[in-house]
């Protein structure tokens, strides 16, 4: 079996990514979930001999929060959800009723792309409100991780139940949450 292509990658988790919207939009599911499963449902691409984390950021950022390798110029208008995600599921400390699908994605990129100190400039440059600078300290945190020594592929979609979404979120399971 060969290897897909990043056009195909993208293109499978923008199509899983679809699938998770649509139950956020019916009320079935809440984004900080779908968002865990899109990061969790994308490792299956990167995973192997050598992880490719580097590939997985940018394609999975890509799809969600519209930005490029270096997370300059203008978000894709075409990102999954670029307004109909929201901040249902996140822990209180990160709800400032945006979408916070796509600022965690794009602050997964900044980590990984300029390291941990990235929200150092950002807050001086782009002050956030109180919230999304808790979500950057997450993200960012996150992203400098998968550098292939610390944070694993594996353990990202845990990582986010357990540090951003709520578990008793209310919406997923019936409202019972995970």
């Amino acid at each position: 079996m060969s290897e897909r292509t990043t056009a195909q990658k993208r293109g499978a988790i923008r199509i899983y990514a679809m699938a998770r919207l649509a139950m956020v939009k019916s009320g079935t599911m809440c984004s900080c979930h779908a968002m865990s499963d899109i990061w969790g449902y994308a490792t299956q691409f990167y995973t192997g001999w050598n992880n490719d984390e580097e590939s997985y950021v940018e394609d999975v950022s890509f799809v969600l929060a519209g930005v490029n390798e270096w997370c300059t110029g203008i978000p894709d208008p075409k990102r999954v959800g670029a307004s109909e995600f929201t901040d249902s599921g996140f822990k209180s400390e990160f709800r400032d009723g945006s979408n916070q699908v796509q600022h965690f994605s794009a602050g997964v990129m900044a980590g990984f792309q300029y390291g941990w100190w990235f929200g150092i400039p950002h807050r001086i440059l782009r002050p956030d409100t109180p919230q999304d600078t808790a979500l950057n300290d997450q993200s960012t945190a996150l992203g400098a991780g998968l550098d292939g020594i610390g944070t694993s592929l594996d353990e990202v979609k845990d990582k986010i139940d357990r540090y951003i979404c709520e578990k008793s979120c209310g919406v997923c399971n019936g409202g019972k949450g995970r």
